[in-house]
């Protein structure tokens, strides 16, 4: 599947290894870490049910700038609403990525688990994508995160079976 995903700042190796199973869930294979916070890949494997061919190949980048070069089109994730900025729901997120994919390669952002992605780190992104949430708890957990937009990218990827024979 053509759209990578790229964390910045990741530091769970629990959620490294969800977020390497739930992109073989729906078809993604290129991963990128940008100044990761933690090193101890070896314990995403736990989690990492067939899925290491992923860890394998993740890309590991000293800055988000370095990440974020090789795209012509980045969606940043965040609980927040930013003034000015409407957000992409999932879906629509997933649209954009279709279209904007024949310009090039095409990325999603996500920001470290313990605090997103800050104004200037959205500000490398074109889009921004938001997930509502209720408000006793505004934020998700960022490989479940993952999950809800590699689906929707995955739908929006995804060849439409033959017409059935009548």
């Amino acid at each position: 599947m053509p759209v990578a995903f790229v964390f910045h700042g990741l530091r769970s190796p629990e959620n490294l290894g969800s977020i390497a199973r739930v992109m073989t869930n729906f078809g993604l294979s290129e991963l990128v870490l940008a100044e990761p916070l933690t090193y101890a890949f070896g314990e995403a494997e736990k989690l990492a049910v067939k899925s290491l061919g992923i860890l394998e190949t993740m890309r590991v980048e000293a800055s988000l700038r370095e990440a974020l070069s090789p795209y012509v089109y980045v969606a940043g994730t965040s609980s927040r609403t930013l003034p000015g900025r409407p957000a992409l729901d999932a879906r629509q997120l997933a649209a954009r990525l279709a279209s904007e994919r024949p310009r090039g390669p095409v990325a999603v952002l996500f920001g470290s688990e313990k605090r997103g992605l800050s104004d200037e780190e959205l500000s490398l992104c074109q889009d921004v994508v938001t997930l509502p949430t209720l408000p006793p708890q505004p934020s998700i957990n960022v490989a479940q995160t993952a999950a809800i937009l590699a689906h929707e990218v995955r739908m929006a990827f995804a060849t439409p079976p033959p017409p059935t024979p009548t």
